[in-house]
């Protein structure tokens, strides 16, 4: 039985994009590529998206990239090594797509601190690379360990056959 909540962080994740698209937020910047979208203007009306210009679909390019990564965690789940590195890879791979998607995002968000000003990055990419930093380093860790284990655990039960 599938339990573990990262699951329901990529399907959210992929219906919540989705939910982003139909309201008009979270837009990106304008693109002449043959699949920018244009919103309308009760779009412009609730959130501000600009209407005369062909846009990114940003939401609907997290929401796919979700669903790839919510059938790549289904597979991960059956072959995993370690406890919780399902959810690292979560936060891991979500931390790579959104760190990537926030170039072509144009929607304002701020600028916390002026960090945004000073390095030339969204807060969510910030964010991203502090959780995918994190993320890294605590599977390079736990894969580590399990290895560790398994090897010891090799030896033992082959000492014990001998």
């Amino acid at each position: 039985m599938i339990t573990e909540i990262e699951f329901d962080l990529a399907v959210g994740n992929f219906f919540g994009r989705q939910g982003c698209f139909a309201a008009g937020c979270c837009w990106g910047k304008p693109t002449t590529l043959p699949w920018g979208v244009k919103f309308t203007e009760l779009g412009h009306e609730i959130t501000g998206v600009p209407t005369d210009t062909y846009l990114h679909p940003t939401q609907l390019y997290e929401s796919f990239a979700m669903l790839i990564v919510f059938l790549f965690l289904l597979w991960l789940h059956k072959h995993k090594r370690f406890n919780g590195q399902v959810i690292l890879a979560y936060a891991l791979l979500y931390s790579i797509i959104r760190f990537a998607i926030e170039f072509v995002r144009d929607d304002p968000r701020g600028d916390i601190l002026g960090l945004t000003t000073l390095t030339g990055l969204s807060t969510s990419q910030m964010i991203s690379l502090a959780v995918g930093v994190a993320a890294l380093v605590l599977l390079v860790v736990r894969w580590r360990r399990a290895y560790v284990v398994a090897k010891t655990d090799g030896l033992v039960a082959s000492s014990v056959r001998a």
